[in-house]
């Protein structure tokens, strides 16, 4: 009996653990702050113009018009190019950015989503702030309930430059989403005394592969459309 009740007890024991196990993780919102240039951008993330991503500002505005374009270019630091008007994106609130990533048969696995603000100049270093919430979609075009909301104001300091780049990933390293297609941010308030100051978003992952079953399926699928043609 007591051998049977400490089997009892060990079974109890990792019910809990595998109950609490997966509660424990969590998607999160991590900042660093930096000098003007000091973060590297990505220039073959998901959603970079020269990996077939584009970009649109589905709705709301912009100050700087049609900017949007550059925050997946990922040659802000690259090229080292500081003007503001034509590098950065400063929305309006309720204003809709929805990425498109790049051509995948069954979407993507995203690992992180990297998402840069402020700038160097002194009479800018405030603009640092985050303020946006994230959803995610599998065919491009329809996208779930936000799986994060941001609103952050680590801002860093005026005497070297203001920037704060805001790493989103699963504290236990799982992934964002699978089989993701497109990306869509929307904006709120900027938090802080000045509107924020976008520069740079690169989503990062591999590419999803059919699951063992739906792969079977279609092989199924093939050999009985090469059966009827024979």
């Amino acid at each position: 009996m007591k051998h049977k009740n400490s089997i009892i007890t060990s079974l109890a024991a990792l019910a809990a653990f595998t109950l609490a196990g997966p509660a424990s993780a969590a998607v999160v919102a991590t900042a660093a702050t930096g000098a003007n240039g000091a973060f590297t951008v990505s220039t073959t993330d998901l959603a970079d113009a020269s990996q077939g991503g584009t970009v649109s500002l589905s709705s709301g505005s912009a100050v700087f018009g049609s900017a949007e374009a550059k925050v997946i270019d990922g040659g802000i630091y690259n090229s080292q190019n500081t003007n503001l008007t034509s590098e950065t994106l400063t929305p309006s609130v309720g204003s809709t950015l929805t990425l498109n990533l790049a051509t995948s048969s069954f979407g993507w696995n995203l690992s992180s989503i990297v998402v840069l603000t402020g700038v160097g100049p002194t009479d800018q270093w405030e603009r640092s702030d985050h303020s946006y919430t994230i959803a995610l979609s599998t065919d491009g075009t329809n996208f779930g309930t936000p799986f994060i909301n941001v609103n952050d104001i680590t801002t860093a300091s005026q005497a070297f430059g203001g920037e704060v780049q805001m790493t989103i990933a699963d504290n236990a390293s799982a992934p964002l989403g699978t089989g993701i297609k497109a990306v869509r941010f929307v904006f709120a308030n900027a938090v802080g005394p000045e509107q924020n100051m976008y520069r740079e978003i690169d989503v990062l992952g591999v590419a999803s592969v059919p699951e063992p079953s739906t792969a079977l399926l279609g092989g199924l699928g093939m050999l009985a459309l090469l059966r009827r043609r024979r």
